[in-house]
Parts: structure tokens; C-alpha cells; sequence
């Protein structure tokens, strides 16, 4: 990649962009448990890919091996270099959204059912019905009854972004689902 497509290097050898803004990896970062993020920063800047350690099991779990985890963060720094509206909360439902299936895909093959259901997190969590998501994502509403009626209200676990990237990811996956 390159400036024009929001590619991080470490030298941009062409000089449209600034340099020095490869991303910075930090595996079993101590500061939190329980998740994981990537910090966007302006072009020119290192942004941080933190990875925490996950207090579902004993011993902790490593959240740097879990692979759906790194594409999703990582997929954070994509859509924040390349789409400029990913603050607010219904921008950071559609961030979380694109992070969670970019995680999913790379790892679905022909046999899986496209319909779901589709469990993100269930390494790190342990949860393989839930994962970090309330629902699984499904086209099927009894499994995940998930609406964007109901994310326009403040429902018990949809007033943030990233509980409304429940929604995110279920709309990413449904768009072009043809029965």
C-alpha cells in the first residue's frame, strides 16, 4: 500500500506521505485485561496495537495468538486511514462492524454456513456460543434477534459503539445474503 490507500510504513520512499508511522505491536500489554484495541493517530504518527491478556481461564489467555482478534484490531487502523467518520457512536458501530467481519471472513471456507451462526471471540472469552458479541451473528432471528430499530433506542447494552457493533458485524454479514 501506499499514502493514497493509508498503508503505515516505516519510510515512505515516495514522499507523499510522512514517515515513521508503522504500527507499533504490543503483545500481553499489562495496562488492561479483557481486550484489546488499536489507537489511530494522524499520518506521520506510530499507532499502538495493544492485545491484553483475557482472565477467562487459568492460566490467562493470550489474546496475541488469537488471530481474529489482530485482524480485527488491525481493521480498525484500516477504516480509521481510510474512512474519516468513524467517531460517534452509530460510525463506531459500523468500525466495529467491519473489524468483526474481516475477522470472520478470512477464516470462513465453502462448507461453513453462510447464514451463521458466526461466534467472534470465542478464544479469548471461552464462550463458543457468544464469544464477545451478545449474539452470534446469523441471518436467523431466533438466534440473533438483533434489529437497527433496536439500536436507535438506549437498550440494556446497545448505548456504546461497541455494543452496537453487535449490529455492525450482523449487517456487514447479511449485506448480499440472497436466499
Amino acid at each position: 500500500m501506499n499514502p493514497q490507500t493509508g498503508q503505515r510504513p516505516r519510510n515512505d520512499l515516495d514522499a507523499l506521505g510522512l514517515d515513521h508511522d508503522s504500527v507499533f505491536a504490543d503483545a500481553q500489554d499489562g495496562a488492561r485485561f479483557n481486550n484489546a484495541n488499536f489507537t489511530l493517530v494522524p499520518d506521520g504518527s506510530r499507532p499502538r496495537l495493544q492485545r491484553f491478556l483475557f482472565t477467562t481461564a487459568t492460566p490467562f489467555i493470550d489474546s496475541a495468538y488469537d488471530q481474529e482478534v489482530i485482524i480485527h484490531e488491525y481493521t480498525h487502523g484500516l477504516s480509521g486511514r481510510l474512512v474519516d467518520t468513524v467517531f460517534g457512536v452509530q460510525a463506531g458501530a459500523m468500525g466495529e462492524g467491519w473489524s468483526d467481519w474481516f475477522g470472520m471472513s478470512i477464516f470462513n471456507r465453502p462448507p461453513d454456513n453462510p447464514h451463521g451462526p458466526e461466534v467472534v471471540g470465542e478464544y479469548v472469552t471461552q464462550d463458543f456460543v457468544h464469544g464477545v458479541r451478545r449474539y452470534p451473528y446469523a441471518t436467523d432471528m431466533t438466534i440473533n434477534p438483533l434489529t437497527y430499530e433496536r439500536s436507535l433506542y438506549r437498550l440494556p447494552g446497545l448505548s456504546s459503539a461497541r455494543r452496537r457493533g453487535d449490529l455492525g458485524g450482523h449487517v456487514m454479514g447479511s449485506a448480499g445474503q440472497v436466499d
